[in-house]
């Protein structure tokens, strides 16, 4: 980037030293820029405009905004005047990279390239990058033989934005013309290099090629020939036609033969990679044993011990003097060992059962099942060397046991002789330049501890705790000096106690004064400084940083962060730092296309378009669409399932998020929704309009206030209740409290969650001889996460809920009797809308179950066929044994339990099943296979029985 600085002044005098550090007042500023829309740079300068500030101090400033990327030239000019100084700022921005395209007299595909190019969208444009492009491009055409062309470069400005062609005209092809084979034995050449010829006369394709080589390489191996080597280049065979000359080399060397007899566990090819890497290690000289050796050596690794390996080689040369060698390989293959014995000597400290759990705690499968594996036994006596280190044994030993393997190898057993010698007891830690009561407030947290066993296996981390937290103090750049002093740790004569020493540079507190931010073409300066929440003048220390860091992340808008404090000036006591924020901004806007399947709701596909940053703000806004279509009915009543009438059901939703409302970490959003849904006794189109507050207390604690007015038609009702239009506006205040490690895939920790929704005429809900809504809906969520060893992981989550309904007048006839309901009961004009009542699917869906059984009461009918007038209750709990098998499979045992009541909850009734299950971990969830089997199958009212289990297939788990 070339940048032009010039200061001109409006009086003829001479600005010496004493006048740049007189303090001026900014009285104006005036901003020329080669695009009308350059708002970033404009922004931050006239920030500046009122301010006082010395001169040396404003060419500082403005030279800041030079590190910009996004600015293509600088230069100002500041002028004297009566009410202080005037900048005039002339600057260009760059333009953003909107499209690349590429256009060639050749059919070219350039996808291949277009990732090493220097241009590309979303980035800022760079013209002094043509030259790099056009070789770059130049150097792609001369790999697949095209030479001689001509590279072009367009430029189409679109306000902030540019669009690129690439005009390529390929120039003439670049043809093989001659041959060239350099060999090591030419009687071989004819027949194992008889495919070069191919490439004479052809257009040069350096990549195919290569690719030849490599696989001719790998059957010269395969062929016996270990050690060959193939090379080539290329030189110009005419300067006028820029044909190339392809010159190869090839190395043969000896050429081996292997036969192997008696191989059960292992195939040729491997023992064959086993001999040739034995050859390679020893320079190709290898004897008879040596091969044995690495072959015995393999089998052991498998755990197979007492095999026999014998082998007869035979030299000689073949009719076009080749040197072979010929081994004939015979294997009697071992088996494995009993480990039936692991006597331990020396060892005071630790009894034989401790050590036998260690032993057991991390062994291999072999080890664990009590078979002799020499890998695992060297392993575990460096394990066993740790635990002497971290209990103070700092001179110990323990060597690699002795193994003794009976005669017919139907038994072993491993000798350790431990030299646990004298313990070291940590005597004092002595902090040199920094204050007691620091050094009080940091003991406490180091492992290492006062009187107690020195760990030398944790001093690093120790070391590294103390700096952290003398750097978080204030004192940013404070380092320990000592560090590679042999005395850090100082051992008395007889090595029973030590101290340890660090030696502190804290330098000076480091305070915060500005925040320069750099980067943000298309993002308002404040939206990355809001989320640097260190108050001028507060220290700086790393938490605060790494918060900060962290907080910019989770907007979404910067695919790098990087922040940089720098000393700007210092007092006697303190650095006044400005902090730098380098950001380099994605490209805003998503669609998304996402077809699936569920089991409850059949095959589904959705659309979502959404657009992030807006008003440069951060707000956003998304739209989605999305339908399914049920190939079962199952979820539905006898009389609706009976009909089998099926069609697409669906929604229509759009959204808005306003981050940082009135308030820090106060959210706005706002939903509009049309849903077209299936329900159990019932069909329904449902409108929906939701504003929500959110509040972050702090990263784990939140609060949220949501309004939200459904207009519902509901059709197709089997019972009378749930035919009709109906009208629910309620407001509903939660709280969550979420200690996970991980929101997405969480293995520690634990989510608290309650939400509370009032409905009520108040918020307009219907008020009329038809219905009066006026209830309350409890919901708590609660998720528990608990990590053992050995990648396992408990998860448990118990939810329960309860709604009531408060408008208890009764319904009257117009004959002024009292209606009944169809169980007889009398008939209240309010009752909580079947929409409403709870049902234990989706994230609550009890595993095993189909929808139709787990909402049945115990009466037996289903809990969306009765009026609710009083209270309803729903319990749920899952309990889950997870095994992580690597960062992408997950597979566990589950528990299920669940039941929806009517008036009375009555916990000990609850339906369970378990089963069993498999996950695929994603990004944003995971992917679930499930299969549940009930405890206990119930008889139908309408006679048989309930299934014997059911598989679930979903996205997303507790």
């Amino acid at each position: 980037m070339k940048l032009m600085f010039c200061i001109l002044f409006s009086t003829v005098f001479f600005w010496s030293s004493p006048v740049e550090a007189q303090i001026f007042r900014i009285s104006n500023i005036k901003i020329s820029c080669g695009n009308e829309k350059c708002l970033s740079v404009t922004e931050k300068v006239q920030a500046l405009l009122g301010t006082q500030t010395t001169l040396k101090s404003l060419k500082d400033k403005l030279r800041l905004f030079t590190l910009d990327s996004s600015i293509g030239r600088l230069s100002y000019r500041v002028f004297r005047v009566q009410t202080g100084i005037e900048i005039e700022i002339d600057y260009l921005q760059r333009q953003i990279i909107s499209d690349v395209k590429f256009e060639s007299n050749q059919k070219i595909d350039f996808e291949g390239i277009r990732k090493f190019l220097p241009f590309k969208d979303g980035q800022y444009y760079n013209r002094h990058d043509k030259g790099k492009v056009t070789e770059l491009i130049n150097k792609f055409l001369l790999d697949r033989g095209l030479g001689r062309n001509k590279i072009s470069i367009f430029e189409y400005p679109e306000d902030k934005n540019i669009s690129l062609k690439i005009v390529v005209n390929v120039g003439k092809v670049v043809k093989v013309t001659k041959i060239q084979i350099y060999s090591s034995n030419s009687s071989l050449t004819n027949t194992e290099l008889r495919g070069i010829s191919k490439f004479k006369n052809k257009a040069w394709q350096s990549l195919q090629f290569k690719v030849f080589v490599d696989q001719l390489a790998k059957n010269l191996f395969n062929q016996g020939y270990f050690f060959s080597k193939v090379n080539f280049s290329t030189e110009v065979a005419n300067l006028e036609t820029g044909d190339l000359e392809l010159i190869v080399n090839v190395v043969f060397g000896e050429k081996f033969h292997f036969y192997f007899r008696g191989l059960k566990r292992f195939d040729r090819q491997e023992l064959l990679e086993i001999v040739h890497q034995k050859y390679k290690n020893n320079l190709g000289t290898v004897s008879n044993d040596d091969i044995a050796k690495g072959i015995n050596d393999a089998y052991e690794e498998l755990g197979m011990y007492g095999s026999k390996v014998s082998i007869e080689a035979r030299v000689g040369k073949n009719k076009r003097e080749v040197t072979y060698k010929n081994y004939f390989v015979n294997i009697e293959e071992g088996q494995k060992i009993p480990l039936n014995e692991i006597p331990y000597s020396g060892n005071i400290f630790f009894n034989l059962q401790q050590l036998e759990e260690l032993y057991y705690e991390k062994a291999s499968t072999l080890a664990a099942r009590s078979y002799l594996d020499k890998k695992y036994l060297a392993e575990f006596s460096k394990i066993l060397k740790q635990e002497y280190l971290k209990r103070g044994f700092v001179f110990s030993k323990v060597p690699q046991p002795q193994v003794i393997i009976a005669p017919d190898f139907k038994s072993a057993k491993a000798v350790f002789l431990i030299k646990e010698r004298q313990q070291t007891i940590l005597k004092s830690i002595n902090f040199q330049n920094i204050s007691s009561e620091l050094v009080e407030k940091i003991k406490p947290q180091l492992i290492n501890k006062i009187g107690k066993p020195l760990n030398v296996v944790k001093i690093q981390d120790d070391l590294n705790k103390v700096l952290r937290l003398v750097r978080e103090e204030g004192f940013y750049f404070a380092r320990i000096t000592n560090l590679s002093d042999k005395n850090i740790i100082q051992y008395s004569s007889n090595y029973n106690s030590a101290d340890i020493n660090l030696v502190f540079k804290p330098g000076k507190k480091a305070l915060f004064d500005n925040l320069y931010v750099l980067g943000n073409a298309k993002t308002k300066g404040f939206v990355v400084e809001r989320e640097v929440r260190i108050k001028k003048r507060g220290t700086i220390t790393p938490k605060k940083l790494e918060d900060s860091r962290d907080r910019l992340s989770e907007l979404g808008l910067f695919s790098r962060i990087k922040i940089i404090p720098k000393i700007k000036s210092e007092t006697a006591d303190n650095y006044l730092i400005d902090i730098f924020v380098r950001v380099k901004e994605k490209r805003f806007g998503l669609l998304e296309l996402a077809p699936g399947y569920r089991t409850d709701l059949g095959a589904k596909l959705s659309v979502s378009v959404a657009w992030n940053n807006l008003w440069r703000r951060n707000h956003s806004a998304s739209v989605k669409a999305q339908t399914n279509y049920r190939f079962q009915l199952s979820n539905l009543d006898a009389r609706r399932k009976g009909e089998g009438n099926k069609f697409l059901e669906g929604l229509f939703r759009t959204s808005y998020r306003y981050p940082y409302f009135l308030l820090q970490d106060l959210e706005f959003g706002m939903t509009a929704e049309f849903r077209r849904k299936r329900f159990f006794g019932f069909d329904a189109d449902i409108y929906e309009f939701s504003p929500k507050l959110s509040y972050e207390v702090s990263d784990r604690l939140s609060f949220g206030l949501k309004y939200q007015f459904e207009t519902i038609r509901q059709f197709d009702a089997t019972e009378e209740k749930d035919e009709g239009r109906f009208e629910i506006g309620g407001i509903t205040p939660s709280v969550a409290y979420d200690r996970r490690n991980n929101p997405i895939n969480p293995s520690k920790g634990f989510f608290l969650g309650v939400s509370w929704e009032f409905a009520n005429p108040t918020f307009f809900a219907q008020d009329d001889k038809v219905a009066k809504f006026n209830f309350y809906r409890l919901i708590s969520r609660n998720k528990f996460y608990y990590p053992i060893k050995n990648h396992t992981v408990l998860a448990l989550s118990l939810s329960f809920g309860q709604e009531k309904n408060f408008s208890r007048e009764l319904a009257i006839a117009d004959d002024g009797s009292i209606i009944q309901n169809t169980d007889g009961g009398n008939r209240t004009i309010g009752f909580i809308p079947s929409i409403k009542v709870f049902r234990l699917d989706g994230v609550d869906v009890v595993r095993g179950f189909a929808d139709s059984e787990i909402n049945r009461l115990e009466s037996g009918v289903d809990i969306s066929s009765v009026r609710i007038q009083n209270t309803a209750y729903f319990a749920n709990i899952k309990f889950e044994p997870r095994y992580y098998i690597d960062d992408t499979k997950v597979i566990s045992l589950f528990l299920d339990a669940g039941r929806v009541y009517v008036d009375k909850f009555q916990p000990t009734s609850l339906r369970s099943a378990f089963g069993t299950s498999l996950k695929f971990l994603t990004p944003v969830g995971t992917l679930n296979f499930d299969y549940g089997i009930k405890t206990h199958r119930e008889k139908l009212n309408t006679g048989g029985q309930e299934s014997f289990g059911r598989f679930h297939l979903s996205i997303g788990y507790f």
